[in-house]
């Protein structure tokens, strides 16, 4: 087998533990294989071409079932659809009063209605009446807490109120951040959160997750192009891909979701083998800090998101959401809070 490759040194550490396959037994596969592998440096920067997924709609709902969560479209009547055209007409036309008319007509035949009930308080909030706004936010989040337009007007709510009172300062953060989180794949989400940053001394830095490294096989030999960075994800990838026996891949229908970020983490984790080092610093606690020739944000990111064991949400915030938005409607609320706190702790610092 030809197989040109950098050295990479060993970390053994509690979150490497929890790897199927190191390295080294990555590395022994491709040894043993029936297919010859060859591994060469990655010669143009990998650039993500795909088409951004269409955003969520505010009307997309989760609801429980035995075998997972179910993604469905919240419906109305034919007499809610008909007096909802009428909102929306209004609401373009900036028809404040009619809007917050026509919207209590509608609560009082469905008053479940997440989407009317943020239109309603929408109109509060434009006119200045911020509480009885927050009112009707919060009894929109009640009927659909994955309602981003609820969360984004609330942040917006808060902005307002933290002008006088520093106190909503934190809630007006987490708030932009939850709605960037519901519509993961639509940049203005990213770009309004990192201007909210700004707002209160703080940074968000925007990136995507691109693995440098191209994969592809033909009928003997697997090629794997890679820089020094992603290496060892890229041969983790490279052998789960197209090894015979050590394929791992998910498969779920399109109605109900089931998430397993198993298969990303061992990526993921033989990613740091090339990227990282133990950070010494610290005698009392395990940490890893990036190499000195490490600038990829990919890489740096996930050190962080490692040493405060945040794998799981690193996966789903930098890999999944942007890919399939729709996923989140599949999380429970705990995972949720979970990716907020990702986003808090691990992408946002202060300035």
């Amino acid at each position: 087998m030809k197989l040109a490759i950098w050295v990479i040194c060993a970390i053994t550490s509690q979150a490497l533990a929890q790897q199927k396959l190191s390295f080294k037994e990555f590395y022994d596969i491709m040894e043993n294989s029936k297919f010859t592998y060859t591994i060469s440096e990655l010669k143009e920067c990998v650039q993500d071409t795909a088409t951004p997924p269409l955003p969520n709609s505010i009307d997309t709902k989760a609801i429980e079932k035995q075998n997972g969560i179910e993604i469905v479209s919240y419906k109305r009547s034919s007499e809610s659809n008909k007096l909802l055209e009428a909102v929306e007409a209004n609401y373009k036309n900036r028809n404040n009063e009619k809007v917050r008319a026509l919207c209590i007509e509608m609560l009082g035949i469905d008053s479940m209605d997440s989407r009317i009930l943020t239109y309603l308080g929408e109109t509060y909030q434009k006119d200045e009446n911020y509480n009885e706004a927050l009112y009707w936010y919060g009894k929109a989040l009640e009927t659909n807490y994955y309602n981003w337009l609820t969360h984004m007007l609330l942040g917006k709510c808060y902005l307002e109120k933290a002008k006088t009172d520093s106190s909503y300062n934190e809630k007006c953060i987490k708030e932009y951040a939850i709605a960037m989180i519901l519509n993961r794949s639509v940049r203005s989400f990213e770009l309004n959160y990192q201007k909210i940053c700004k707002e209160y001394n703080k940074s968000y830095s925007i990136w995507q997750f691109v693995p440098q490294c191209n994969i592809k096989k033909t009928k003997k030999t697997v090629y794997i192009e890679t820089d020094k960075t992603w290496l060892g994800y890229a041969v983790a990838k490279a052998v789960r891909e197209y090894e015979p026996g050590y394929s791992t891949k998910n498969k779920a229908d399109k109605k109900t979701v089931k998430i397993d970020t198993s298969e990303e983490k061992e990526y993921l984790l033989n990613f740091i083998t090339a990227s990282a080092e133990i950070d010494s610093s610290d005698s009392q606690q395990r940490y890893f800090k990036p190499k000195a020739n490490v600038t990829d944000p990919a890489a740096i990111t996930l050190i962080k998101a490692v040493n405060k064991r945040m794998l799981t949400e690193y996966i789903l915030y930098e890999i999944w959401l942007p890919k399939k938005p729709i996923l989140i409607y599949g999380l429970p609320r705990k995972s949720l809070e979970g990716l907020v706190k990702y986003v808090l702790e691990v992408c946002t610092s202060e300035d």
